[in-house]
């Protein structure tokens, strides 16, 4: 059973929230939250573009049968989504993707899949039920934190989340943003800021995406 939030915790939910983008009753495609999909009505494979248009540069492609493929943004039109290759990033017509019906944007939850990170320094935090596993997170090699409480909207992506272990406690605020990790030409669809205590705040992205 998760733990109230103490006094304290309920501060620095406040506080971070507070610089979050909030959620708007008719979301324009692009604004939509990341989402998860299955490749559908495909033959033989999906082409990955260099841009949301027929006539872009092939870049890549997606097997028929690849499921769980994350979608970090939409163009204007809602009708092409932007997908991670192994190291790019391109655009997919979505009329050949099926949205998964997990209701990954609950009110104050987090999708099941979540995992955010960061470089120079590196930091990894996954979530794994009532827990966020950290790798890289104040020098130490694993760290295992108990979450106390999510805050963030339904239908939104951003998101506050209060998390502790016998060292400490950590506040993880994630946005909307076109993010990337600086290692490879992937985009992600949301930006993460790390904090605890009086250590500077640590930035990174995130992805919904199963490892």
């Amino acid at each position: 059973m998760r733990r109230l939030l103490t006094t304290i915790t309920l501060a620095a939910v406040a506080l971070i929230a507070a610089n979050l983008p909030a959620a708007t009753p008719r979301a324009r495609a692009q604004d939509l939250p990341p989402g998860l999909y299955d490749v559908a009505r495909v033959q033989t494979r999906l082409n990955v573009r260099a841009a949301p248009a027929l006539d872009a540069p092939v870049i890549g492609w997606l097997a028929r049968d690849a499921a769980g493929i994350e979608v970090v943004a939409r163009d204007a039109a809602g009708a092409w989504g932007r997908v991670n290759l192994i190291e790019r990033s391109g655009w997919v017509s979505l009329d050949y993707l099926d949205a998964r019906e997990d209701d990954l944007w609950a009110a104050n939850a987090l999708p099941a899949t979540l995992r955010c990170f960061g470089t120079e320094p590196f930091w990894d935090l996954s979530h794994e039920g009532e827990r966020l596993i950290g790798d890289g997170v104040d020098e130490a090699a694993k760290r295992e934190f108990m979450i106390d409480g999510v805050a963030g909207a339904a239908g939104a992506a951003s998101r506050v989340v209060v998390a502790r272990d016998q060292h400490g406690t950590v506040t993880l605020g994630i946005a909307p943003e076109e993010c990337g990790d600086g290692m490879s030409e992937r985009v992600y669809g949301l930006g993460a800021r790390l904090s605890e205590g009086n250590a500077p705040t640590r930035t990174g992205c995130c992805s919904i995406a199963a490892r």
